[in-house]
């Protein structure tokens, strides 16, 4: 299946009022990109505790809007069959009118085609699988600590410890640690060999101390 993207240029301020103009035309569901911060709700609502600072808010924003492309290459928009041509047309006559009574921003439309199978594929580039070998010995609490050194060789300017702007949120984050020194060890370097020998010092004495306690062996 083959979709042709629509995707337009504006400020932040007008995304809203463009959603809802091309709605009207036929063009519904808009993905949005664009810089400006998450309010506290939508903070508080992610299962994130220590959230990176994201790019200054330029105002600028895109919209895009996907039409499915026919095997005869139309298009069909509100049940009516159309060409690329047209809906662009239409698409820059409603920008146009809009920019008579509000800013909009520079207003440029770029087209281009997808299909289901970039999709479908482009989340690979981001994915890096790794395995694991012997999981009665694996540490799940450890691997969190494997991925955040990985993370940080991958995009070294955005190392969750230094990009942090809320320091109150560390607090809890050594408390679920039991103290502050893997935190402070280990955002020194991002490396799990800076800290698995303190992690692991007391595992030894828990295990006796707790062995009496477990209800399976």
């Amino acid at each position: 299946m083959k979709w042709v993207k629509f995707r337009i240029k504006t400020v932040t301020e007008a995304e809203d009022i463009i959603i809802s103009t091309l709605y009207d035309l036929g063009l519904e569901g808009a993905q949005i990109e664009d810089k400006v911060p998450l309010t506290a709700m939508e903070k508080e609502q992610m299962f994130v505790d220590i959230l990176p600072d994201g790019p200054e808010d330029d105002g600028i924003a895109y919209l895009s809007f996907f039409v499915e492309e026919k095997e005869d290459g139309s298009l069909e928009v509100a049940g009516e069959k159309t060409t690329t041509e047209a809906v662009l047309a239409d698409v820059k006559r409603e920008l146009e009118d809009l920019r008579q009574f509000m800013d909009i921003g520079e207003a440029s439309v770029v087209v281009d085609e997808t299909e289901d199978i970039d999709w479908i594929n482009n989340w690979k580039q981001y994915f890096h699988q790794f395995y694991i070998d012997d999981i009665p010995e694996s540490s799940i609490t450890l691997l969190q600590f494997y991925a955040m050194q990985v993370l940080a060789e991958m995009y070294p300017d955005k190392r969750i410890f230094d990009v942090a702007t809320d320091k109150s949120r560390f607090d809890m984050f050594d408390k679920v640690c039991g103290t502050d020194q893997i935190r402070l060890r280990f955002s020194k370097n991002y490396k799990v060999s800076d800290i698995i020998d303190y992690w692991n010092k007391d595992v030894e004495s828990f295990k006796a101390k707790s062995s009496k306690y477990y209800l399976y062996k």
